[in-house]
């Protein structure tokens, strides 16, 4: 079940520092007052902490400093690609998968075609061992050998995964973006890019950061500084221009613990799907225009807005169909499917299983579920059949909005 979510007010009290005359300058956070966490609901709370921050004498009470590693991240799977994709180049999933299917079939460079990567639909990040070692020379004789790990890098695949394919991976690491720059159209060369980079930073060393946490005591309030260095860039060193997650600071800004959460994108919602067990990478591109095309979602920039059919059609059937509208019962059903295959259960149990309950709910609903109309919104466009003065009026269908006569039955 979705609950409402309740806002509450925060504020947030930085202090910009510097030791001395002369030093970096930083900013720090009040994190906590007397002891305990300093929670500032309003403004006139704020206020009285800053007035008494202002007056206050600053001293350092505790300095940290240790190395940190970050890793690099595993090889694509559809869903992994599909969000990426979203966030980085801002394609859809119908988009990604599209451009991956003609990298995957071939690309004509000169007198042959060649794939230029592996099948696209897979959710495992397993890499053959051929492809493995030609990465690793790759990294070696281009990067450097301190880029390369001693050992290879493995990722482990999700529990539920099939791992019929390997991780979506360049047939061949030889053939660079920039080598294949004149066979590609502009997003091909885009989503090849962002694939042939996270294949090879996957197997690259650790980036390694030295960060420096001070804890700085001022009247009865506590603050706290934190920032990082990069000391050695790792797989960074090939992927940072696509990764702008941690940039060197003295004291990066940090978020309030608690915020409404956002609405989804394409790639949030993918990880969602993935998460929860929700279909399979096949399917998550197409779950999306099906939203998209029926009305019940749009999209804002980026942002998916659930529209007002779409909050009707979901009140409707979770209170009808309880059993089956629910995250539960589709990973479960998932997983069913899953035992078809493995031959631990036939198709008519699982069907049989499945169909007797729906059955019951399907015809109950028929005869419960009222007939709600959704509220027409006229427009300012006169109906050119009629020459009456009557307004057209926008209705919803399946390809979305457009505009209808509201004389015509």
């Amino acid at each position: 079940e979705i609950e409402d979510f309740v806002p509450v007010e925060y504020w947030t009290l930085i202090a910009k520092l510097r030791e001395g005359s002369k030093g970096q300058l930083f900013e720090a956070e009040a994190v906590k007052y007397k002891g305990k966490k300093l929670e500032l609901h309003n403004e006139q709370e704020a206020r009285a902490a800053e007035e008494a921050l202002s007056k206050a004498d600053y001293m350092v009470s505790d300095a940290v400093k240790k190395e940190r590693k970050r890793h690099p991240v595993p090889p694509f799977t559809t869903s992994s690609m599909q969000q990426e994709a979203n966030k980085k180049l801002n394609f859809s999933a119908k988009k990604t998968m599209m451009l991956a299917q003609q990298l995957y079939e071939g690309v004509s460079l000169g007198k042959t075609s060649v794939g230029l990567i592996t099948y696209m639909r897979t959710d495992s990040v397993r890499l053959a061992d051929v492809a493995v070692d030609e990465i690793r020379d790759y990294i070696k004789q281009n990067c450097g050998s301190e880029f390369c790990p001693a050992k290879a890098n493995h990722y482990s695949t999700k529990k539920n995964a099939q791992d019929a394919h390997e991780a979506i991976r360049p047939t061949s690491v030889i053939r660079t973006p920039a080598e294949m720059q004149e066979y590609l159209t502009n997003d091909q060369l885009k989503l090849y890019t962002l694939i042939w980079n996270r294949v090879v930073a996957s197997q690259m060393t650790d980036a390694v950061y030295d960060v420096t946490t001070l804890t700085i005591d001022a009247a009865d309030y506590q603050l706290r500084a934190t920032g990082s260095v990069l000391k050695f860039p790792g797989f960074l060193q090939l992927h940072s221009k696509y990764d702008d997650k941690e940039k060197d600071s003295k004291v990066p800004y940090v978020e309030p613990g608690t915020k409404p959460p956002a609405h989804f994108t394409e790639a949030t919602l993918i990880k969602e799907l993935e998460e929860k067990g929700i279909g399979r990478p096949s399917t998550f591109a197409p779950t999306i225009v099906t939203l998209l095309t029926r009305g019940y979602v749009v999209k804002e920039a980026k942002k998916l807005l659930v529209t007002e059919l779409g909050i009707m059609t979901v009140d409707m059937l979770t209170e009808y169909f309880k059993g089956l509208i629910n995250i539960g019962f589709t990973a479960q059903m998932e997983e069913k499917l899953d035992e078809v295959a493995e031959k631990k259960h036939t198709k008519d149990e699982v069907l049989s299983e499945f169909y007797g309950p729906f059955k019951k709910d399907l015809d109950h609903a028929g005869v419960a579920i009222p007939i709600v109309e959704i509220p027409l919104e006229v427009s300012d466009v006169p109906c050119d059949k009629c020459n009456d003065g009557t307004m057209m009026v926008i209705r919803e269908g399946r390809f979305g909005k457009f505009l209808a006569c509201p004389n015509f039955p």
